[in-house]
């Protein structure tokens, strides 16, 4: 019904915190044995119950009363607050993912075309001014020193 968890540095088999355990609760199983006899964790089966199992269990146990009474109060407190059932929760987290990966996408999309425009436009900047000396007369070996670009770049302007 309960389980405990320790964090362990995987390398030197010791805990990886000292001060921290987790404890599991199974809420389904204790309620279970509630209705079994075992009162040893009452309150912890009235957090798997439903509106009704809520109504009727521990009827009459001093803390469990005491316990539903706050519940309530809590509860009131609340007013009008909605709660998402999963399916929506799962829905919205889902969108707001995708949202994230869109935008991430976009940015990705506008750097790498950035500097894809950048790469071409320093080529043909190359090209114009390998036409500009090859016009100017320059011979090919110091156009292509000159500008980097091929002989076959060059002998295409």
């Amino acid at each position: 019904m309960i389980s405990e968890y320790h964090l362990e540095e995987i390398h030197r088999h010791e805990d990886y915190i000292d001060s921290l355990t987790i404890y599991e609760y199974n809420v389904s199983k204790i309620k279970d044995e509630w209705y079994n006899g075992d009162r040893t964790h009452g309150i912890m089966a009235l957090l798997d119950a439903d509106a009704n199992e809520f109504e009727t269990m521990g009827t009459g146990d001093e803390m469990m009363d005491r316990f539903k009474k706050e519940v309530k109060h809590m509860n009131s407190q609340l007013g009008d607050v909605q709660f998402r059932d999963p399916d929506e929760d799962a829905e919205i987290i889902f969108n707001t993912i995708l949202d994230n990966k869109k935008k991430e996408a976009a940015m990705q999309g506008r750097e790498e075309g950035r500097t894809e425009g950048l790469a071409e436009g320093k080529y043909q900047a190359k090209l114009d001014m390998a036409k500009k000396l090859k016009d100017a007369g320059i011979s090919i070996d110091i156009i292509i020193k000159t500008t980097e670009l091929s002989l076959t770049d060059i002998n295409n302007l």
